[in-house]
């Protein structure tokens, strides 16, 4: 009973953490994929000839619901400068098994073998494997050939749960002009940007380019969204309850382990009238607390880590923003139940050695006559 209660306890801690771990790396890799760079503002069509962008800013290209062959699926295209978008996008690890770098070298310098590189991201189907020719359907007479060169989970400024074909701006402009075509003019375009938002949209309107500014967004924009921080303080307050179980049920390991020591002061005092030291004595009370204190650890891990498995994908506040959530193993909170179990473990020896000293031979004979 005590080890069940203990690792109730203790496995509570590390389920909250577990939940909170996931859910904030979660959050973090849809702020990039939702809100791309700090500011990102989106341009309407082009009338006049526009000037030159100010320094650390990019235009992207944007299409969606683009037709895909073969295999008839349906996909979004996004057309970005490689060699621009370091130090502009708000690029987050979970987003690849991949660094940013070496997507954008595949996009850039990769062997397309006459047809266009691009980047794969999120649920992509079979037929858009790494490595396979594809055709996307940018109008209705005419198509561009592509090759997938890489994967990822999602990238940032995905717009939807759709995959998302990431390419060039450069080499699908080379493969839009077979066609009469010009990118600028077939896809809607965006600024992405480092820093605020007013200079940059002052400097836009110097440069002659027409801002749509009801869609301006910020790198903040998402932390702001009322269901992501309804979920942050929820599991914040989780967290704090649990942190307080968690230290309830070690306290009661600890006094139940004194409790035990006091119990046995007959047999400590035998034993010590057969040779048995102190200091072993004390070490086998502790030895015993050390016990039942690892095995509701172990048991607190077990139980929670699934548990929380199957819940975190219930705690997505914005499932059309990718990616979904997935299980971290949270290293602290185990590290913490750990870590409190060694001190109550070292508490319940002390509790339990000081009430041995405190009890002379004579009290304890008179106790059990």
């Amino acid at each position: 009973m005590v080890v069940v209660t203990t690792a109730l306890s203790l496995g509570l801690v590390v389920y909250a953490g577990a939940l909170a771990d996931s859910s904030q790396r979660a959050l973090a890799a849809k702020s990039s994929v939702a809100t791309p760079a700090d500011v990102v503002v989106p341009l309407v069509r082009r009338t006049v000839e526009e000037g030159a962008l100010p320094a650390g800013a990019t235009i992207v290209g944007y299409e969606t619901d683009l037709d895909v062959l073969p295999g008839g699926s349906t996909a979004d295209l996004l057309a970005v400068r490689p060699d621009q978008l370091p130090g502009i996008v708000r690029w987050d690890d979970a987003l690849a098994d991949e660094p940013l770098d070496q997507l954008l070298a595949a996009l850039a310098d990769g062997d397309g073998g006459g047809r266009v590189p691009v980047v794969a991201a999120g649920p992509v189907p079979e037929e858009a494997a790494v490595g396979r020719e594809l055709e996307v359907a940018l109008g209705r007479y005419y198509a561009v050939p592509v090759v997938v060169v890489a994967r990822a989970e999602a990238f940032p400024g995905q717009r939807s749960r759709l995959p998302l074909l990431v390419a060039d701006w450069d080499r699908l402009s080379a493969a839009l002009e077979v066609a009469g075509r010009e990118t600028a003019d077939v896809l809607d375009r965006q600024v992405w940007a480092a820093g605020e938002a007013t200079p940059l949209l002052e400097a836009l309107d110097a440069a002659l380019y027409g801002v749509d500014e009801t869609g301006v967004d910020t790198g903040g924009a998402f932390a702001l969204r009322p269901e992501v921080r309804a979920l942050s303080w929820s599991l914040g307050y989780l967290r704090a309850v649990a942190l307080g179980a968690g230290a309830l049920g070690l306290i009661a390991l600890a006094m139940h382990a004194a409790a035990q020591q006091r119990r046995r002061t007959v047999a400590a005092l035998l034993l010590s009238r057969m040779g048995m030291s102190r200091r072993a004595a004390d070490a086998a009370g502790g030895a015993e607390t050390g016990v039942l204190a690892a095995l509701a650890t172990v048991v607190a891990v077990a139980v929670a880590l699934p548990a929380s498995a199957l819940v975190l994908p219930l705690l997505d506040p914005v499932p059309a923003v990718l990616p979904g959530p997935s299980l971290q193993v949270p290293w602290g909170s185990i590290g913490l139940v750990a870590a409190g179990a060694l001190l109550a473990t070292g508490a319940a020896a002390l509790l339990g050695s000081r009430a041995a000293g405190r009890t002379s031979g004579g009290q304890v004979m008179r106790d059990a006559g």
